[in-house]
């Protein structure tokens, strides 16, 4: 969201697939996805459609719902989608996991040609994801690791106190290391319910500042654990391009050469030969290229759709202008639906039409 609206965002219509209860990895399905864009179907007002959440799904997973919101953009033709890549922070070094062309079927990965051709002029894809600086470093502490992992983190936690802090001297404890492992054993996340409360903010704030001064491990961590949430997919971000650009110059004109907010750099170092291929692949899957320029930083350097082998509507911008077009002209036309059919009403709307599209 912060990413959106740094980038220049407007109105945000945000959509439930659950509760936090079920986490996406763990009770969200492409289901939940069907059902939403059932209830999208019944709303006029958004032109961009985005599911950065999509990618923590599965391959085969995340490929459905690609094509089903595709396939709703074509349905409702007055919006389109932004697609992040699955994996797009792998290169594309064309192996088995390669996230623009790779094709090991054998763990179930698909690639953006998995996506198929059908209703690809409304949609698309940014290539590789972003590493950002949403999240400070300082907001990050031992309670951001995962239950999966903490029993493992606490174990070489306690291995590294007594082996490179606080390490034998002449066979002894070192006298130090009790307290510092007492400190260890409050290192234990609070139940969810308790994060809000002071008194348990103020000991986990003490706690993380001793080990983050005295352990280069935990402090190693953290700073992992800090660009690991920072690596984001980029869809959001566009978006919010995409509306900044409309604001700014027009929805005719193209959502590129331009930067990022909150951007660091692209997760993966793009050659002009890659960004050919992402370009003009044979199949048409046109990816747009996320990359970083000498003396000018991060840009998005790509405005075309996924349906790059189509003359017309090869590129974002006359794809956008024509459903702006089709869009105003409609509700222009809503107070003519039960006119009279005379020469009267004929010379309203072909004056009022005329007008628009001359201006």
């Amino acid at each position: 969201m912060e990413l959106f609206f740094n980038n220049g965002g407007g109105n945000c219509y945000v959509l439930s697939i659950g509760s936090y209860a079920n986490a996406i990895t763990n009770g969200i399905s492409k289901a939940d996805y069907t059902n939403c864009f059932e209830t999208l179907e019944q709303h006029a007002e958004p032109t961009i459609v985005v599911m950065p959440d999509a990618v923590l799904l599965d391959a085969a997973d995340w490929k459905s719902v690609s094509q089903q919101a595709l396939r709703h953009c074509q349905t409702m033709q007055s919006r389109i989608a932004i697609l992040d890549v699955w994996h797009g922070y792998y290169s594309p070094d064309r192996t088995a996991t390669d996230p623009i062309q790779g094709t090991d079927g054998k763990s179930g990965f698909y690639a953006i040609d998995g996506l198929g051709e059908e209703f690809n002029k409304y949609g698309a894809v940014y290539y590789p994801w972003i590493n950002t600086n949403i999240v400070a470093q300082n907001s990050i502490d031992f309670t951001w690791i995962s239950a999966a992992t903490f029993s493992h983190f606490a174990s070489d936690m306690d291995n590294e106190a007594s082996t490179v802090i606080f390490p034998p001297v002449n066979s002894q404890t070192n006298p130090q290391l009790a307290a510092y492992q007492n400190v260890l054993a409050r290192m234990v996340p609070p139940p969810p319910d308790e994060l809000n409360d002071p008194d348990t903010l103020l000991a986990v704030d003490e706690v993380h500042k001793t080990l983050n001064n005295l352990s280069p491990l935990y402090m190693q961590t953290m700073a992992n654990l800090c660009a690991s949430v920072n690596l984001m997919p980029p869809s959001s971000a566009m978006a919010g391009v995409y509306t900044r650009n409309d604001n700014s110059f027009g929805v005719f004109y193209s959502p590129a050469n331009t930067t990022i907010v909150n951007a660091v750099s692209p997760a993966v170092s793009l050659s002009d030969s890659q960004q050919s291929d992402l370009n003009a692949p044979l199949n048409g899957l046109a990816v747009n290229a996320i990359r970083i320029f000498p003396d000018y930083g991060l840009l998005v350097w790509g405005a075309r759709t996924l349906a790059g082998n189509s003359d017309e509507w090869r590129y974002i911008s006359v794809c956008r202008t024509v459903i702006m077009l089709k869009q105003s002209i409609k509700y222009a036309m809503q107070p003519y639906v039960f006119g009279s059919n005379d020469s009267i009403t004929w010379t309203a709307v072909q004056s009022m039409i005329a007008s628009f599209l001359q201006e």
